[in-house]
């Protein structure tokens, strides 16, 4: 975050108002949450910063083929569903360095009501629905009929609510600030307690992470790498992998002195079994827009939309988030 809300960054910092703060919603994710690597901070020492946020996502998800509802059948996979994660950090500078950071997420699954306008979005300008007009509007259905590793589930309205509460603790430190010739560094090591109730129990889960940012005059890259351990590996009896590893790469432009537009990949391996009823990994592209519309306090808006990796990303989702620092 900018440390002057009424001028670009200094010539020597390589970090803008950073990436955005949207966990990953790709329809498989929603089976076991991820954890999101971390990229260098700007934090001072002695600066508190307060975070709170939420992601409100449509999820469409079929087989590629052999989907009929009307005939009862739904192929390997169907997951339809909307879903809303929120989020509220608190982040302490130990020193211009080192950061220390607790927060809290929950995430909640429901019918919604986007299946309309979304479909209303596919027919004017003439884009494929996939299979969606064929399943009732605006309810939960998840139907996994794996070749191994336990099922078939199906999951109907009944489970609608929360179904994932993680609390993470991360320890952050920026190795180098960057030069002329080096980006700015920093690693990151994640602990978090998660409780979801497709799992067997609450479980302990780890992820370290490597980040780096660099900045070309008004243009800012932000590249990170994590790998993540995580306890619960079931989904309602399905196996899933140990550990996951996942990419995160940002582009912002500060196109005025108090505002940036951000455009974000994060790319993360699924957490599948040996069936490949799941593809091989989950992308996510949002597009962003970030607002510092009081002293160290920045607004931002997200949208996230699967025209680019249409199987393993969500349909549609909008984000919004604040951040203060003080």
């Amino acid at each position: 975050m900018a440390d002057e809300p009424d001028a670009v960054p200094a010539n020597d910092s390589h970090a803008g108002y950073g990436p955005l703060s949207v966990r990953i919603q790709s329809a498989y994710q929603s089976l076991r949450l991820g954890i999101l690597p971390r990229t260098p901070s700007t934090q001072k020492r002695g600066e508190h910063q307060l975070r709170i946020g939420a992601i409100w996502s449509n999820i469409w998800a079929i087989s590629p083929g052999g989907f009929d509802p009307e005939k009862g059948d739904y192929g390997d996979r169907l997951l339809d569903f909307e879903s809303l994660d929120g989020h509220v950090s608190y982040a302490y500078g130990l020193t211009g360095s080192i950061q220390l950071e607790a927060e809290y997420e929950q995430r909640w699954r429901f019918g919604g009501a986007l299946d309309s306008v979304i479909e209303g979005f596919h027919d004017l300008f003439g884009i494929d629905q996939n299979g969606r007009d064929l399943a009732p509007r605006n309810g939960v259905r998840i139907f996994l009929d794996p070749d191994e590793g336990g099922g078939p589930v199906d999951l109907g309205d009944e489970f609608e609510g929360s179904y994932a509460k993680n609390l993470l603790v991360t320890f952050s430190h920026n190795l180098t600030e960057g030069n002329t010739s080096w980006p700015a560094i920093s690693y990151a090591i994640t602990g978090r307690y998660s409780d979801a109730d497709a799992s067997d129990g609450a479980g302990w889960d780890g992820a370290v992470s490597v980040g780096a940012s660099r900045r070309f005059g008004h243009f800012f890259v932000y590249l990170s790498i994590g790998y993540a351990w995580y306890s619960n590996n079931t989904f309602y009896g399905i196996e899933l992998p140990d550990t996951q590893f996942t990419f995160l790469a940002t582009g912002e432009w500060r196109f005025t002195p108090r505002m940036s537009l951000i455009l974000e990949w994060a790319r993360m391996k699924s957490p599948q079994t040996s069936s490949d009823y799941f593809p091989e990994t989950a992308n996510q592209i949002v597009i962003g827009w970030k607002w510092e519309l009081r002293q160290s306090g920045v607004l931002e808006i997200g949208m996230l939309q699967n025209a680019v990796p249409y199987d393993s990303s969500p349909d549609f989702g909008i984000h919004a988030a604040f951040t203060q620092r003080f």
